[in-house]
């Protein structure tokens, strides 16, 4: 995945920085009731709602994907900042712990 279209579609629908797969929705939600074309009878309304799917869609795809497995391990007994650098080191979302 290209995580400049995973940042544009985090801006486009105005995500915080930590948002609930249950908030997402909500906003998509809202944004869909604003800009749908049944609704919003204005001609940039249908091009809106396009981007705001689509937007959806990318950012949905990426959570859908992201697999981790916490159960496996015992996390009492790790060193937390390697485990966290193992799984998400190289992912320019949610690696390098700080």
């Amino acid at each position: 995945m290209e995580y400049d279209k995973l940042r544009e579609a985090i801006k486009v629908l105005g995500i915080k920085d930590k948002a609930s797969i249950k908030e997402i929705k909500e906003i998509y939600k809202d944004l869909m009731a604003k800009y749908h074309p049944d609704k919003c009878k204005q001609e940039e309304c249908y091009e809106k709602s396009q981007i705001i799917a689509e937007a959806y869609k990318i950012i949905m795809d990426y959570c859908e994907n992201y697999k981790i497995d916490f159960t496996s391990i015992d996390l009492k007994d790790v060193d937390k900042q390697r485990w966290w650098y193992e799984r998400f080191g190289d992912d320019p979302i949610w690696g390098k712990p700080r």
